[in-house]
């Protein structure tokens, strides 16, 4: 399996590439965006899936985010 790096800027830490980001991380994403990620990740690319790992992505990297 390949791997990539986390999805949170300035996070190195390498994640198989079925996960979006590392475990630290993904923990802070509220439940509801990691089920719409889960949701459209499962049909393949698409614009839902796009603002869905977006928004989990702004979870983190808001001001405050992930808290």
């Amino acid at each position: 399996m390949s791997k990539h790096a986390c999805a949170i800027p300035g996070c190195f830490v390498m994640v198989d590439s079925g996960l979006l980001m590392c475990p630290a991380h993904w923990r802070r994403v509220p439940k509801p965006v990691q089920r719409a990620v889960w949701n459209t990740w499962r049909n393949g690319p698409s614009g839902a899936y796009l603002a869905a790992r977006e928004s989990a992505i702004r979870c983190i990297t808001k001001p405050g985010g992930g808290k």
